[in-house]
């Protein structure tokens, strides 16, 4: 992919994204499940939430974007505001929560560390779209 720039927390970051994968679930409540009489499915749905699954690496512009946006997305915090892609136009912005990351040490040369392949797994908080 091209490079692009990554919106974590209200901070651009510049990253070359190598991938980005969007699932979603449709979540239920506890009183969802089968009727036992007819065997048939009642569903009470919380919403329907959109998860992501990204890989970056350095972009050339700004290789110093990448450590500053693993010491961000590593912080122990609850969640972040993030923006991501979202359909043929435009993007998403919602607060998700990140569990792990990880990457590859590339090489080490004149006493510097190159890192790459950053892939970070992103939970959405609530859901972004609702039944009506």
């Amino acid at each position: 992919m091209k490079q692009n720039v990554m919106i974590l927390d209200g901070v651009a970051y510049d990253l070359q994204i190598v991938s980005l994968k969007r699932s979603f679930q449709v979540l239920d409540t506890d009183y969802s499940g089968r009727v036992i009489e007819a065997g048939q499915m009642y569903r009470d749905v919380v919403g329907t939430f959109y998860n992501y699954e990204l890989k970056v690496k350095p972009s050339n512009r700004a290789p110093q974007d990448y450590d500053a946006f693993y010491q961000a997305i590593s912080s122990p915090q609850e969640s972040h505001i993030i923006t991501l892609p979202y359909g043929r136009e435009g993007a998403i912005t919602q607060k998700m929560y990140v569990t792990a990351g990880k990457d590859n040490l590339v090489k080490q040369e004149n006493g510097k560390n190159f890192w790459d392949g950053l892939t970070i797994s992103y939970v959405a908080t609530r859901a972004a779209r609702v039944p009506e």
